[in-house]
C-alpha cells in the first residue's frame, strides 16, 4: 500500500499540465484502475466488488485519480457515504477521504449534513475535519465537489508515506466512522429535520423535571397550536423520521428529549401528566415527550446547524425563528438497529437495556453460536452509541495485572524499575470518570478466566457502587456510576450453574438459547435459498433436540452456524464438517469418531433434495 501510494504521486508529479498525462501513462493507468484495487481488497480485508478506481474518463485524464470504496448500503458515490484516497493533481499529496454523495443537494444542506456528521463522530481521535485541498491543475468541477463532499480525513504528504500498519489502522478507524453512521440510520435529508425549540420559565422547566421523573416513559406538553414547528413536527412523525425537543431556560439549563406523537384529545389522559409550556391559544396541541435529559450549552450550540455559529445571547431568539435543528448520533433509535441485526423481539431487547442500566452489569450466557457477542455489541451500541463501548476477551491466562492493575516494567537510566500500571477495566473506568455520556465493557467469555482472581476488589465494587475500596496499589478506588459491563458466557464451556455464588449475585444473567425461530426470520427477510429453509430448520430441530435430550439445554449447536448469505446443502455440509461435528466431537469425547457419525448422520439430518423432493420420499421406478 505505501509503495503505491508513492509511486502514483510520483507519477502525477512528472504529468504536464496541458495534457494530465504522466510520464508513463500505460503503468499510470494499470496502478490506479488494477493493481491498486487488488492490493487494497488483499491487505484490508475488502471485497474487490466494493472497490472502485477512475484516472481516464471521457477521453482524458482526470485531474484527481480516486479509488473509492463503498459500504453494505451504498453502491454509488453520489447516492451515500463511502471511503475515497483523493490524489492531489500536482502529487503533493493523497487523502484518505469520508466522503458523502453531492448529487443533487445544494451547498448549504450538503454544509450542514457534513457539520452534522462533525458532531456525529467528534470523538474519533487522528482525524483531519479541514477542508481538503486537492491542486488540481484545472478548472474541472469534479475535485471541487470531492472537496465539498470531504466529511473527514487523513492526508498523507508526498516522501512521507505512513507504513502499511499506519495505513490499515487509519483505514480502519475511518470505515469504523463508517459504519457508525449507517448504524444510525443516518439519511440524505433534502431538508434538515426540525426540531421543536422552547424557551421556557424557571418554573415551566421545574415541573417539567419533576414531572419527567415521576413518569420516567413521558409526559405532554400542552403547546400552542400555532407554534411555527407543529406542523413539521406532526409531518416527520408522520414519515418515521426522527424527531426532537429542546428546551433552554438560561446558561446553565439546557435540556432535551424525544418527542414521540402530537395528540389533540387528551381525555384518557391523567391531568398529572401535562405541563402547559408558553403562550396558550384557542386552538392548543399536547407533545407526548420521552428520555428527558440535561445537555450543556455547547452541545446545543452545536445541534443549532445554522450558516455560522451562535453564541449564548442569539440562542435565546431561537424560539422564534424558523431555523432547522439536527442532533448527533446518540438520539438515534439503536434499539431498531439492534431489532434488525439480531432478529430479537423489541420486548426482550427493551428488557436488557433496562436491566442493564439499573443493576449496571448482566450476563448473556448460552450454548455456542447464539449471538452472545452480537447482542452485546448492539446492547453496547444501545446504552452507549458507538465510540464509548470496549471489548475484551477473557481467556485462561488472563489475570488482575491485565483486567484490574499490576505491576509492569519500566526502563530508566538507572536500569528496569516496576511502575502500578493500570489494567482494561481500571482504564475504562478513568476514561468514563467525570463525564456525561455513558460507557459500556464489553467482557467476552467470560467464564474462560479464573473470575475470582481476575476480579479480585471487584466483586465488592459491583455490589457497592456508591463505595471506594483500595486496590492492591491504588487507593480509594470506585468505578464511575456510568460504566456498565456486559458479560458473555459460552455455557458448554462451563454451567451457569457452576458460577461462583458471589458473581451470580452481582450480575443478572439471561440465557440465549439455540432458536429455530431466529433462523427462520433471518431467511424471511431474504430471497428463495437453493436448499429448503423448512428442511434447514427441521434438521437443527432435531439436532438439539438430540443434544438436549442426552446432555442438556447448554450443549445445543446455535443458530449463528446456520446463518449465511446463501444456503445450499453443500454449504451446509461444509459447515458440519469444519464447526459443528467437531463441536459435537468434544462433547462425546469418549465416543469413537465411526460411531459418533452414525449416531450424528449429516445425511439423515439434512437430506438431499431431488426436484424440490426428498430422495428418501422417491420410490424406486
Amino acid at each position: 500500500m505505501q509503495t503505491f501510494l508513492q509511486e502514483i504521486l510520483d507519477l502525477l508529479k512528472t504529468r504536464a499540465s496541458s495534457s494530465r498525462a504522466t510520464s508513463n501513462p500505460t503503468r499510470y493507468k494499470e496502478l490506479i484502475e488494477q493493481s491498486g484495487p487488488d492490493i487494497f481488497a488483499r491487505r484490508l480485508g475488502f471485497s474487490r466488488k466494493k472497490i472502485n478506481s477512475s484516472c481516464f474518463q471521457r477521453d482524458t485524464w482526470v485531474d484527481c485519480p480516486w479509488i473509492s470504496f463503498y459500504s453494505r448500503n451504498t453502491s454509488k458515490p453520489g447516492l451515500g457515504y463511502y471511503l475515497v484516497y483523493l490524489f492531489a493533481g500536482d502529487g503533493s499529496c493523497v487523502y484518505l477521504s469520508l466522503n458523502q454523495g453531492t448529487e443533487g443537494f445544494q451547498q448549504v444542506v450538503i454544509q450542514k449534513r457534513k457539520q452534522d456528521l462533525n458532531i456525529l463522530t467528534e470523538q474519533v481521535t487522528g482525524i483531519s475535519k479541514n477542508d481538503i485541498d486537492l491542486h488540481q491543475i484545472t478548472n474541472s468541477e469534479r475535485p471541487k465537489l470531492y472537496s465539498l463532499g470531504n466529511v473527514m480525513s487523513f492526508v498523507y504528504k508526498d516522501g512521507a508515506i505512513p507504513s502499511n500498519e499506519d495505513l490499515v489502522s487509519d483505514f480502519e478507524k475511518l470505515f469504523n466512522v463508517l459504519e457508525s453512521i449507517e448504524y444510525t440510520g443516518f439519511k440524505f435529508y433534502q431538508v434538515e429535520p426540525q426540531s421543536l425549540f422552547c424557551k421556557v420559565t424557571a418554573a415551566e422547566l421545574r415541573k417539567i423535571k419533576e414531572k419527567s421523573e415521576y413518569y420516567p416513559k413521558g409526559i405532554y406538553l400542552e403547546i400552542s397550536e400555532e407554534h411555527k414547528a407543529i406542523n413539521v413536527i406532526k409531518t416527520q412523525l408522520n414519515s418515521s423520521i426522527p424527531t426532537y425537543a429542546n428546551f433552554y431556560h438560561s446558561d446553565n439549563e439546557c435540556w432535551g428529549s424525544r418527542v414521540l406523537e402530537v395528540i389533540h384529545d387528551v381525555t384518557s389522559i391523567s391531568s398529572s401528566k401535562i405541563v402547559r409550556v408558553g403562550r396558550m391559544s384557542s386552538s392548543n396541541c399536547y407533545v407526548y415527550i420521552a428520555n428527558f435529559h440535561q445537555v450543556s450549552k455547547e452541545f446545543i450550540n452545536k445541534l443549532v446547524l445554522k450558516k455560522k455559529r451562535i453564541d449564548s445571547k442569539e440562542i435565546t431568539a431561537i424560539a422564534n425563528t424558523g431555523e432547522k435543528f439536527s442532533f448527533p448520533y446518540e438520539r438515534y433509535d439503536f434499539m431498531r438497529e439492534m431489532q434488525k441485526k439480531t432478529n430479537l423481539d423489541l420486548s426482550f431487547i427493551k428488557d436488557l437495556k433496562e436491566t442493564l442500566l439499573e443493576n449496571g452489569q448482566i450476563i448473556l450466557a448460552g450454548p455456542p453460536g447464539t449471538g452472545k457477542t452480537l447482542v452485546a455489541e448492539e446492547l453496547g451500541r444501545v446504552i452507549a452509541g458507538i465510540e464509548n463501548v470496549k471489548l475484551v476477551q477473557f481467556h485462561p491466562s488472563y489475570t488482575y495485572e491485565d483486567f484490574i492493575e499490576g505491576l509492569r516494567p519500566v526502563p530508566t537510566s538507572a536500569g528496569i524499575k516496576f511502575d502500578a500500571s493500570p489494567g482494561v477495566l481500571m482504564k475504562w473506568a478513568n476514561e468514563a470518570r467525570d463525564k456525561q455520556e455513558k460507557y459500556v465493557l464489553i467482557i467476552d467469555e467470560m467464564n474462560r478466566a479464573n473470575l475470582p482472581k481476575v476480579f479480585g476488589e471487584l466483586f465488592y465494587l459491583l455490589e457497592y457502587r456508591d463505595r471506594k475500596i483500595d486496590l492492591q496499589y491504588s487507593k480509594g478506588f470506585k468505578l464511575p456510576s456510568n460504566l456498565y459491563i456486559i458479560g458473555t458466557m459460552n455455557t458448554a464451556d462451563r454451567n451457569i450453574r457452576a458460577l461462583d455464588h458471589a458473581l451470580r449475585r452481582r450480575f443478572e444473567i439471561f440465557e440465549l438459547g439455540a432458536r429455530s425461530d431466529l433462523l427462520r426470520k433471518f431467511y424471511n427477510n431474504k430471497k428463495e435459498q437453493a436448499y429448503s429453509v423448512d428442511k434447514l430448520i427441521e434438521g437443527f430441530t432435531s439436532l438439539n433436540n438430540q443434544l438436549r435430550s442426552e446432555i442438556d439445554r447448554h450443549h445445543e449447536i446455535g443458530h449463528s452456524y446456520f446463518m449465511k448469505k446463501e444456503i445450499t446443502r453443500e454449504i451446509l455440509k461444509r459447515v458440519w464438517d469444519r464447526k459443528i461435528f467437531p463441536l459435537i466431537e468434544e462433547y462425546y469425547i469418549n465416543y469413537k469418531e465411526d460411531k459418533l457419525q452414525i449416531k450424528f448422520n449429516f445425511d439423515v439430518l439434512w437430506p438431499e433434495e431431488v426436484n424440490g423432493t426428498d430422495r428418501d420420499d422417491t420410490k424406486d421406478t
